[in-house]
């Protein structure tokens, strides 16, 4: 069963380093059958921009739901994770 990573790319220079990690994990799949599959939500100023909101609802949900984070605003979003009862 495929584990679930929330994509987050954030802002400045988040999008970029983000959109590089995705291409490994794309790699590691086709060539060692890694067996995950993400999602990507919305974070920060973009997060904001978009639902008047940093951190939407809908982002803190599928962070609850999600084995792995991965975010350039990783430890801030862990925090508030853990402080609202999410996490696996």
């Amino acid at each position: 069963m495929a584990k679930t990573i929330l994509i987050l790319p954030g802002d400045g220079i988040g999008p970029e380093i983000v959109a590089e990690a995705v291409k490994i994990l794309e790699v590691l799949q086709r060539r060692h059958g890694l067996d995950v599959e993400w999602q990507e939500g919305l974070i920060g100023g973009a997060a904001y921009d978009s639902t008047g909101s940093p951190l939407p609802e809908e982002t803190l949900t599928v962070a609850r739901q999600a084995k792995l984070k991965l975010s350039s605003q990783l430890l801030k979003l862990a925090t508030i994770v853990d402080q609202s009862g999410g996490g696996n």
